[in-house]
């Protein structure tokens, strides 16, 4: 539906029928009565309608109060229509409806680009039927981008009337794996406390694993502590140098970990992992909001954000597989010059 602009007067209007409806029902409602009952019957004797010969017709007087109550009826019945049209479709909600139009628009376009990616890395890798493509933008730049977008998501997100973020408050870092090729984990960000060797690794002290290790080793895509404190003690977190402790030593951040892959029928191409973490502060002090913020956080910032990571990471595939590509043809070239 079509947004209903907002009319100052028309609203202005209808709050004063609804404030003096008494006055409204007299002049405006019971105005039906004015050329059936009123002109017809006591016109002459009120001065309102005047006979000359065998013809009727209005005084001054009888004009001035005819239109003034027709214009009245119209514009009532215009300004109350006018507010049950907004009640029904008011700006705000005609806005958000026109965001949710556009965010899906751009969703379908998103979904039909990775979908593309993933049939063209099966294409290459499993079916071989096609040479990977040359990409020539920088999918590793814009996936740091998209980490510098998601923190200004969250701010926004955790900002409350007690708690106040700054750029440094939160990191965001997004870590993949291209399982066909190797074992190896890279970072699509730059790197930030722990080494790969570490975050895989059992710390030596109360044989803690990381929480990036923990959610690797569950099914579960998402692994969320607002305590890392508590995390810690039950063996899914180790501290880093970045950490900041309470006068107790009490770590005073959280940590959450989400987990995607990109895989077409029984191929898994691409695992990654995003890390938030939070160092001198937790996401909430309140107790009763952290099941919603841990549901926030997962469908309405990492799950809006998934689909451009996932096609950033299959870009970065495809040109990983086109430089290894070349060097094998590099070397092919050499022996046969050889």
């Amino acid at each position: 539906m079509p947004q209903i602009k907002n009319n100052r007067f028309f609203k202005w209007f209808e709050e004063q029928q609804s404030k003096h409806w008494v006055i409204s029902l007299i002049v405006v409602r019971l105005s039906v009565l004015w050329y059936s009952l009123i002109l017809s019957y006591l016109g002459e004797k009120l001065g309102l309608v005047s006979l000359d010969q065998s013809n009727r017709s209005l005084t001054v007087w009888g004009w001035l109060i005819t239109a003034l109550l027709t214009v009245l009826a119209f514009v009532s019945e215009v300004s109350k229509r006018y507010e049950d049209l907004r009640r029904v479709n008011p700006p705000e909600v005609a806005g958000y409806a026109l965001l949710n139009t556009i965010k899906t628009s751009i969703d379908s376009v998103c979904i039909s680009k990775y979908n593309t990616l993933v049939d063209k890395i099966h294409s290459v890798k499993t079916e071989r039927t096609e040479s990977p493509p040359n990409i020539i933008s920088n999918p590793q730049k814009q996936l740091e981008g998209i980490a510098k977008e998601m923190v200004q998501c969250l701010y926004y997100l955790l900002q409350d009337d007690t708690t106040r973020w700054n750029n440094r408050d939160l990191y965001i870092s997004i870590a993949y794996q291209f399982p066909l090729e190797s074992d190896d984990w890279h970072w699509a960000t730059e790197e930030h406390g722990l080494c790969f060797d570490e975050l895989l690794a059992k710390s030596k002290r109360k044989q803690n694993i990381s929480t990036f290790q923990y959610l690797l080793r569950n099914r579960s895509t998402i692994a969320f502590f607002n305590s890392k404190e508590r995390a810690m003690a039950e063996g899914h977190y180790i501290p880093d140098d970045f950490d900041e402790r309470d006068s107790k030593g009490h770590l005073l951040g959280s940590i959450a970990c989400y987990k995607g892959t990109i895989k077409k029928e029984d191929k898994t191409y691409i695992r990654y992992i995003v890390t938030l973490a939070s160092y001198s502060k937790p996401f909430t002090t309140k107790k009763d909001v952290v099941n919603n913020l841990r549901y926030n956080m997962k469908n309405e910032v990492f799950s809006e954000f998934a689909i451009r990571i996932s096609i950033e990471l299959c870009l970065l595939y495809l040109k990983h597989l086109r430089y290894n590509d070349d060097l094998l043809t590099d070397s092919q070239e050499l022996a046969e010059n050889a």
